[in-house]
């Protein structure tokens, strides 16, 4: 398959509902933080590290005690803002996405950091960068790094014929908000594929589009003045008679959604 790569060629954006956190998974905290751990060598499990620093008002977990901005009274400057209590270098890398802190009821001051997931160790063969280091299955077999040799008797049997018909056109994706429509290029008017990763707090994503359209609408959770969408849509000269499916178009979310028609999306709160 050749891939030839373009940038985004359109961009629409529309409105729909609220964002619905689905809790936060722990990344770990004070000395286990550091690099190996408590006069450790920098060598881990695979998750990234990071340097734990005094704790400021900024939505992360400077410290490294698992928690986001605790100590501290943070003032309350818009409605809600993005946070992370995950390792700072991980944040919306693969899995990892943000939370939000909404604010009091007096509208002076930020409450918790709710929504937010941070790295885990890899699980292999799910396609998911688990650990938030930009590879996907590393040490796994046919992973993106490690795996086995393809020469060795417990290699992975060839996959078989490319499922993209023709020649392959690649659209980098990198959109701000939850809601967005990117179109294939003339020379490749067909969506035969994707790879998008939603940073956002639902654990809902829908793609919407039709074979024989050169638009597809990505939608996380039903609200779209929130959140980033970045990733890659595989474009062809000829339709996928299947459509984009969890198979070919996969997506960093609990509860993936594929229809035809961008209003079959979310409308309702989780």
């Amino acid at each position: 398959m050749r891939h030839l790569l373009l940038p985004c060629v359109l961009l629409l954006t529309t409105a729909c509902g609220d964002v619905s956190p689905v809790g936060g998974e722990a990344a770990p905290s004070g000395d286990e933080a550091r690099p190996g751990g408590a006069g450790g060598d920098g060598a881990g499990d695979g998750v990234p590290v990071w340097e734990c620093t005094t704790e400021t008002c900024n939505g992360l977990d400077d410290d490294c005690d698992g928690s986001v901005d605790d100590g501290l009274i943070c003032a309350c400057e818009q409605e809600s803002t993005a946070c992370y209590g995950g390792p700072a270098l991980t944040r919306r890398v693969g899995a990892c996405t943000d939370g939000l802190r909404a604010c009091d009821a007096t509208g002076e001051y930020l409450l918790e950091c709710e929504g937010w997931v941070g790295p885990v160790a890899e699980i292999c063969g799910d396609g998911v960068d688990n650990d938030c280091d930009a590879q996907v299955d590393e040490g796994c077999a046919g992973g993106q790094a490690g795996g086995d040799d393809p020469g060795s008797p417990d290699a992975d049997p060839d996959p078989g014929p490319d499922p993209h018909p023709g020649p392959t056109v690649t659209v980098e994706l990198s959109l701000d908000g939850d809601c967005v429509t990117v179109s294939c290029p003339e020379a490749a008017p067909y969506p035969v594929g994707c790879d998008v990763q939603f940073h956002g707090g639902d654990s809902r994503g829908c793609v919407a589009s039709k074979p024989d359209r050169s638009k597809v609408y990505f939608q996380e959770g039903n609200v779209c003045n929130a959140g980033h969408l970045e990733g890659e849509l595989y474009c062809s000269s000829e339709p996928l008679g299947t459509g984009l499916t969890e198979d070919n178009c996969p997506i960093n979310k609990r509860r993936p959604i594929y229809v035809r028609d961008r209003n079959a999306c979310p409308v309702d709160d989780d």
